[in-house]
């Protein structure tokens, strides 16, 4: 049985004041960098694609951002089996959405009908588009029919976090980064009564990164077994020794660079 090449990473940062990374160009003297619309458009012939897509220089989501946005994801999803975003989603709430962006932005992300391994950078996937709270809307990554690996930042667990879960039937592995919600809840009955009989419980690895301070309190975790479906494991990033890191920033570029060299978070080195 022949293995799958690993897939190459296309990097697009986005840049809104410059029209031609977007432009298909058609003229092979004319110059272009080459991590650009172009060049994705050519690549999205590859069955096994893989991107990074990150607003740069840290903007805000423009109408004439995310448009761009949409037409790259609408190119490369038949064939998106891995996809990182590095971009500043809580930068626009609902309720200051005077240019109906978010529902362009989210539409767009829920067709990726092959995606594999997700991975947000700087929030949990925010993309809701109605100024409701708690929120509505099922979250944007359970709908994706083959995702098995997840990477959050800072995502509430304690509402309907592991119901998502529960949609995604191929899910392997979620990986947590700095995350709410453990405090409230107890984190592995709370996946149990997902399902309606316990032979139905299927297996979970939850990785959660955090500075060692800063991991929280598991309640009822004097009742965990081996046999337990849902496993959890906390890995510790290493601070500096004078403490003048950013712990967030050190946690969030860890789990990214982990997941563009392909390498298990869990992967000290």
């Amino acid at each position: 049985m022949s293995r799958r090449p690993p897939p190459s990473i296309h990097a697009l940062h986005v840049h809104p004041h410059i029209s031609s990374t977007f432009t298909i160009i058609d003229n092979a003297q004319r110059q272009c960098p080459p991590t650009t619309y172009s060049v994705l458009r050519r690549s999205a012939l590859i069955h096994n694609l893989a991107l990074l897509t990150s607003i740069f220089p840290f903007c805000g989501l423009d109408l004439y951002t995310v448009r761009q946005t949409e037409q790259l994801l609408k190119l490369v999803s038949p064939n998106l089996r891995r996809h990182l975003i590095d971009m500043l989603l809580r930068s626009l709430y609902p309720e200051d959405d005077c240019e109906g962006v978010r529902p362009i932005l989210r539409s767009a992300f829920t067709h990726l009908p092959i995606l594999e391994k997700f991975c947000s950078v700087r929030d949990g996937l925010f993309l809701a588009t109605e100024a409701v709270y708690p929120l509505q809307e099922p979250p944007v990554w359970s709908l994706w029919p083959k995702l098995r690996k997840l990477a959050l930042h800072n995502q509430d667990v304690s509402r309907d976090f592991f119901e998502g879960l529960k949609k995604l039937q191929r899910i392997e592995k979620v990986v947590l980064t700095r995350t709410d919600g453990l405090l409230e809840i107890d984190v592995k009955q709370t996946w149990r009564i997902q399902f309606d009989k316990a032979e139905e419980v299927r297996p979970l690895e939850i990785v959660l990164v955090n500075v060692e301070s800063d991991h929280p309190y598991f309640i009822c975790k004097e009742k965990w077994t081996e046999n337990d479906k849902l496993r959890i494991r906390e890995m510790n990033m290493p601070i500096s020794y004078y403490g003048d890191e950013d712990c967030i920033v050190r946690c969030q570029q860890w789990v990214k660079r982990r997941f563009l060299a392909g390498e298990p978070v869990t992967k000290q080195t």
